[in-house]
């Protein structure tokens, strides 16, 4: 009798078996991939179709939910769009609020790099 490991027909399938799930595994996570980026498409005739109230309360909404910086209050009047958020540095909070004012006149010239 030989000393060593001994295999069975079996044992070896069920790893092979193994083998071969991880690797289908592997290629389904890596097939999936990032989500495709929205192309942003500007409604310019959104105030008029919704009104100025509830245009600015659309807006307040949509910056509510903005992740990074993370909105803690924001208020937008007819000239202006201004929101508060915690300062973080390297991801640690310092306790700071920053303020940051977006006039709407100023809105127009901002477009993607290149135009």
């Amino acid at each position: 009798m030989t000393r060593g490991i001994k295999i069975t027909v079996k044992q070896a399938y069920a790893v092979y078996r193994l083998a071969l799930w991880l690797q289908l595994c592997v290629v389904s996570i890596l097939s999936v991939g990032c989500p495709t980026a929205v192309q942003y498409q500007p409604n310019e005739g959104i105030v008029d179709t919704l009104g100025v109230a509830q245009a600015k309360q659309r807006l307040q909404e949509i910056v509510a939910r903005s992740i990074n910086p993370r909105v803690t209050e924001s208020e937008v009047t007819d000239d202006f769009l201004q929101y508060r958020f915690p300062q973080a540095v390297a991801g640690f909070p310092t306790g700071a609020i920053l303020e940051n004012r977006m006039h709407f006149l100023n809105i127009g010239r901002m477009g993607s790099p290149g135009q």
